[in-house]
């Protein structure tokens, strides 16, 4: 039957326009999901729309289900009417001399429909989404609540249902697992950072820890060719001066080849057995300890966790043809964390203000550059220290061990030991006292004191 010249034009623009609108509720759905809410809240004091939008994203799991309503009704409209078309069509001469099987022109619907669905309903309009979400919802909040509101008893029913076999499996109902990707966190902490409520220092250490897993050993190792390294079979003499002059307390021993690594040497253990026996008669070798080992591509969140239960220092890696790479030590892992240690224990510097009143400050610092930086009126003349770990040790009467938390008053400044090893200090935080703050800690030590 002759049903006009215009008749296959009109049902090709009729299905063209059920995609276009099922793409673009996809594309209003993608936007929704992919609004970052902390932007909404700061945006939503002088904007009605946007205060709009913040209560449709308020509720993903009926937004999910209303977007999943619309779409799967459209769906099902447009394969009946290409269905219904289709069953009219006489198809003389298309692949067999007669009309076409209904199975037949079922499957090459099937077929052709989902691929122009995947990529005109599903794909194109998510990047669209993703790409230009507030733009998208924002024109679009009136027909987002017109669809909420049209599927609003269809997905009441469905939720009941779907919380009624989720109590019978043991499921709590209502409970929805969402996930959030690493960016969502990083743009939160980003937007308290902005209205202030947290700091820039935790929020850039927020965002270290987030690419901390990102990272492997060799990208922050110590290479090979800068590690300062001891040859077992050496003459001490060779690497006895070097060796007193770093500030390293752990290094790498190695015999004859430096891919031949026999373990790590504490300076302690060699310096406490130097002045037992003498220099000349240590026995390197024996005051060797095991080297912990690690393939250098391996994950530094990883190697981390690792060093922290096994509480080792130092880690050797080894590359993928088993030669000595570099070293990585537990401080170069924190810095990947809270960056370089400079305002904490592994300072970089010797003395730092952190904020007014409150100084980080080298337990090694001079007395004399001490005084100059802050009026503490330490005696640089006092024989029995020339440092600031010296002149806590010698106010104390002992020496700290480590994990002590000690605190010294002085003079109007209270001097808090921060870090210590191989039973030296390394670093302590100086505040400056208030006045009535002083004088009441004062009465304490005096009463102590008696």
């Amino acid at each position: 039957m002759d049903q006009g010249p215009y008749h296959s034009l009109i049902t090709i623009l009729i299905i063209i326009l059920f995609l276009i609108i099922n793409g673009t509720f996809t594309a209003i759905h993608t936007g929704l999901i992919t609004l970052n809410p902390m932007k909404l809240e700061e945006e939503k004091e002088n904007d009605t729309k946007t205060r709009t939008i913040l209560k449709i994203v308020s509720d993903q799991d009926r937004l999910n289900q209303s977007f999943d309503i619309i779409n799967i009704i459209l769906s099902l409209l447009t394969i009946a009417y290409i269905s219904k078309r289709l069953s009219d069509i006489s198809t003389d001469g298309f692949f067999f001399n007669g009309k076409l099987s209904l199975s037949w022109m079922t499957f090459i619907e099937i077929v052709l429909y989902s691929i122009i669905k995947v990529i005109f309903v599903d794909k194109i309009p998510q990047r669209i989404g993703v790409r230009f979400p507030m733009k998208i919802t924002r024109y679009t909040v009136g027909l987002t609540m017109f669809v909420m509101f049209l599927t609003k008893p269809l997905v009441s029913i469905t939720i009941s249902v779907t919380n009624f076999f989720m109590n019978i499996f043991g499921i709590e109902a209502g409970t929805v697992e969402k996930e959030v990707t690493s960016e969502q966190i990083k743009s939160i902490f980003q937007v308290g950072e902005n209205q202030g409520i947290i700091r820039p220092m935790e929020s850039k250490m927020i965002h270290s820890i987030m690419g901390f897993d990102d990272l492997i050993a060799e990208e922050i190792m110590t290479a090979r060719t800068d590690v300062f390294m001891i040859d077992v079979n050496d003459d001490q003499r060779t690497w006895l001066d070097e060796f007193t002059k770093i500030k390293h307390s752990r290094i790498p021993v190695y015999e004859d080849e430096v891919d031949n690594i026999l373990g790590i040497l504490y300076t302690k253990d060699y310096l406490l057995e130097a002045t037992r026996v003498g220099i000349k008669n240590v026995h390197l070798k024996s005051l060797v300890k095991p080297a912990y080992f690690a393939p250098d591509k391996i994950e530094t969140d990883k190697l981390f966790a690792d060093m922290q239960i096994k509480h080792i220092h130092m880690a050797v890696l080894i590359d993928e043809y088993g030669g000595f790479a570099g070293v990585v030590t537990i401080d170069d892992l924190l810095e990947e964390i809270v960056g370089d240690l400079d305002d904490g224990v592994n300072l970089s510097s010797e003395f730092r203000e952190n904020r007014k009143g409150v100084y980080v400050v080298k337990a090694s610092m001079n007395i004399k550059d001490l005084n100059e930086k802050i009026p503490m009126d330490i005696d640089e003349e006092n024989e029995n220290f020339d440092s600031l770990g010296g002149f806590i040790i010698d106010s104390l009467g002992y020496i700290p061990e480590e994990g002590a938390n000690e605190t010294l008053i002085y003079n109007g400044y209270e001097i808090k030991i921060l870090y210590i090893e191989d039973n030296r200090i390394k670093a302590c935080r100086i505040r400056k006292l208030k006045d009535q703050q002083y004088a009441n800690d004062n009465e304490i030590l005096e009463e102590s004191d008696n």
